[in-house]
């Protein structure tokens, strides 16, 4: 879904493949822990989803769409960015 820099600084979101996955998630109960044994402890976003497993379905819905939701601004904020960087030629 993502690499990170040392700094923590978000490089990439794979925002399709991310979205198709949340929305599974809010779909199909045992997604999520399907996705946590097959992904291991060791993934950066396990503990996200350690935390939306045990959660009521109306929680873990929010939850996903809080996630959603910043996907969906960062996807803008990187197009924004794009768009201004061939506006300068570089």
């Amino acid at each position: 879904m993502y690499f990170q820099k040392k700094s923590g600084e978000l490089l990439y979101v794979d925002v399709d493949q991310t979205l198709d996955l949340l929305q599974k998630a809010t779909e199909q109960e045992d997604y999520v822990a399907e996705l946590m044994t097959l992904i291991g402890e060791n993934h950066p976003s396990y503990h996200i989803f350690k935390r939306i497993d045990p959660s009521e379905r109306m929680t873990r819905t929010g939850i996903i769409e809080q996630l959603v939701s910043i996907l969906r601004k960062h996807d803008i904020y990187q197009q924004y960015l794009k768009g201004l960087e061939r506006g300068r030629g570089v």
